[in-house]
């Protein structure tokens, strides 16, 4: 009996790993031509007239957010635009790369961001320019485990 309790010690961590890591869903705000993959959560819609974003928050976990604007969207507009989002959402750049994804050039900025005055947590945000429309993706994790959820964040962003 004592040989069989690492196999069920085993059993029982995967099992609570596979149960602690959050179902996942595909998101498409109503009237939009883009759909992206979300944990299972509510998510905000934070509209106005320029712009319009959704985000979903699960507090001291992890912070998922989508948006775009409609203006100009040329290169130097982009650029512009990309800088401004850094230094509004008070990012400590820790790194700057080129991304393509589904035809969609852009840019990455990975960095950290603060959520107290003594804790910060590893953030990155893609920002790419189509139609007549700036596109934001941003997410941000706590944990290094939970860094692949970012990745399937991004990569899961397409336009329908």
């Amino acid at each position: 009996m004592h040989k069989s309790l690492p196999i069920a010690l085993f059993f029982l961590l995967l099992g609570t790993f596979a149960w602690a890591a959050p179902a996942w869903r595909s998101f498409t705000p109503p009237k939009e031509s883009f759909q992206v993959q979300l944990p299972v959560g509510e998510v905000t819609d934070q509209s106005n007239p320029q712009s319009r974003q959704w985000m979903l928050v699960t507090r001291g976990k992890y912070f998922f957010l989508v948006g775009y604007a409609k203006q100009d969207n040329s290169p130097a507009a982009t650029a512009k635009f990309t800088k401004e989002l850094v230094t509004g959402a008070h990012i400590a750049e820790t790194g700057h790369k080129a991304f393509s994804q589904n035809g969609v050039k852009g840019t990455e900025v990975a960095g950290t961001i603060a959520i107290s005055k003594t804790k910060s947590m590893p953030t990155r945000l893609r920002v790419f320019a189509n139609r007549d429309r700036i596109y934001w993706l941003n997410a941000t994790v706590l944990l290094p485990s939970d860094r692949v959820m970012a990745d399937k964040f991004f990569q899961s962003f397409k336009f329908k």
